[in-house]
C-alpha cells in the first residue's frame, strides 16, 4: 500500500497534460516516484484505482528511464501545473541515445498494434485516439531529439489536430510511415 510518505514525486501526464479534452469520465495517468526511505522497493509497479493509472517507479529507475523512455523523459520538463508533488531534485541528464530511439519504437509498436485491435472490434472512436497519440509521440520524440537538454515545456503543436485527419485511412498510413532514426 502506497502512503504519502512513501512519494517523493509526483508527474501529471496523460491526456491532462497535452490538453486533449478529456471527457469527464478520463482518467488521470501519473508517474510517482517513491522515497528512498520505504523498505522493500519494486524499481516497477502499476496502480489503477478509480479513475487513476498511475505507474509507480523508484527513484533509481525513474533516473534511468529519463535517459532512455520518452514519458519519463518528459517529466523533466513538465509546466509546473503539471508537476503535483517534487520533493526529489531531478536535474537534467543526457540521453541514452540508442535505448530511447528502441524504446520510443517498441512504444510506437505497441500502440499500433492496439489500435489495430480495437479497428478489428470496430471501435473506432479509441483506434483514433490511440493513433493521435502516435503521431504525438513522435512529435515529442522529435523535440526531445533536437533539444536533449529537455522541452521547457514547450508541448505546444504536440496534439494533432483530429480534423486534420478526419480519414481514418490517412491516420493509418501516416502511423504506419513515422520512423525512429
Amino acid at each position: 500500500k502506497l502512503s504519502t510518505g512513501d512519494v517523493s514525486n509526483v508527474y501529471l501526464v496523460g491526456s491532462r497534460l497535452y490538453n486533449e479534452r478529456p471527457a469527464k469520465s478520463s482518467d488521470y495517468d501519473v508517474i510517482i516516484i517513491r522515497s528512498q526511505s520505504r523498505k522493500e522497493i519494486q524499481d516497477v509497479e502499476a496502480i489503477h484505482r478509480n479513475n487513476v493509472d498511475a505507474v509507480v517507479l523508484s527513484q533509481r529507475e525513474f533516473l534511468r528511464r529519463t535517459e532512455t523512455h520518452l514519458i519519463e523523459r518528459m517529466c523533466l520538463s513538465l509546466p509546473l501545473e503539471n508537476i503535483l508533488m517534487e520533493n526529489f531534485s531531478v536535474t537534467r541528464r543526457r540521453i541514452a541515445t540508442e535505448e530511447f530511439v528502441r524504446n520510443a519504437q517498441t512504444r510506437h509498436e505497441h500502440t499500433l498494434h492496439k489500435a489495430s485491435k480495437f479497428r478489428d472490434k470496430g471501435n473506432i472512436s479509441d483506434m483514433r485516439k490511440l493513433l493521435l497519440h502516435a503521431l504525438r509521440d513522435r512529435r515529442l520524440f522529435g523535440q526531445i531529439m533536437e533539444s536533449p537538454e529537455g522541452l521547457v515545456g514547450q508541448f505546444i503543436g504536440l496534439i494533432p489536430d483530429e480534423e486534420e485527419y478526419a480519414d481514418d485511412e490517412t491516420l493509418w498510413s501516416l502511423c504506419n510511415d513515422v520512423t525512429y532514426p
